[in-house]
């Protein structure tokens, strides 16, 4: 399988997660360490804008994989 790594925005974002237990963890590397359930994902800000490359990517795409 061949893909492309697109960067989904150029503007500072962070990822955060909202956990089961009800807390807040910041970051791709703490969310995946937390071993308490996601609850929701989500970035910050909620309003970055995502790249004309990424959503042409995402719009042509046969599978997209989401990860770190």
């Amino acid at each position: 399988m061949q893909g492309t790594v697109i960067p989904a925005t150029t503007h500072p974002a962070a990822l955060l997660a909202e956990m089961e237990d009800g807390r807040f963890v910041a970051g791709e590397t703490a969310v995946a360490k937390d071993r308490h359930g996601v609850r929701r994902l989500f970035i910050s800000p909620p309003d970055a804008q995502a790249t004309p490359a990424a959503m042409e990517a995402i719009s042509s795409a046969d599978l997209i994989v989401l990860g770190p």
